[in-house]
């Protein structure tokens, strides 16, 4: 009887010893898988940090582009500003050419002026000698 009952303890022993490893089984396979999920959690947070990273950088080339653009309309527009005083400067310098010839002018009127004034002076005398002559025949 004593066989017996060792058998029985036995057979209960090694019953609960292999629950035991399953449970130890088990406990093993939920822990690998909370580790994987764990290692999952952490690389979905770093590739979310990666996304944001990427989302900045996107937005700096965006940034950077559109400073290109306004750089270029800057640009663009300072050329066209600087031919447009290059014109100007032209125009001024035609207008001092032209200033200096109308000075000249004036000066070369004043001068005929003059010249004409003084063939007035000597016509009005001629004519007063002719006058003078003709009084004088008569």
């Amino acid at each position: 009887m004593q066989t017996y009952l060792n058998q029985v303890q036995d057979k209960l022993i090694k019953q609960d010893l292999d629950q035991q490893q399953q449970i130890l089984a088990s406990n093993e396979f939920f822990f690998s898988q909370l580790e994987l999920s764990s290692m999952t959690i952490e690389k979905n947070h770093k590739i979310l940090q990666m996304q944001q990273k990427l989302e900045i950088i996107r937005i700096q080339i965006e940034k950077t582009h559109i400073l290109q653009q306004n750089s270029i309309f800057n640009s663009n527009e300072v050329y066209a500003l600087q031919s447009k005083l290059d014109q100007d400067k032209d125009v001024y310098e035609q207008c001092k050419i032209l200033e200096s010839k109308l000075n000249q002018n004036f000066n070369e009127i004043e001068v005929l002026n003059k010249v004409i004034k003084n063939e007035h002076t000597r016509n009005d005398e001629v004519q007063s000698v002719i006058d003078a002559n003709k009084q004088h025949q008569k």
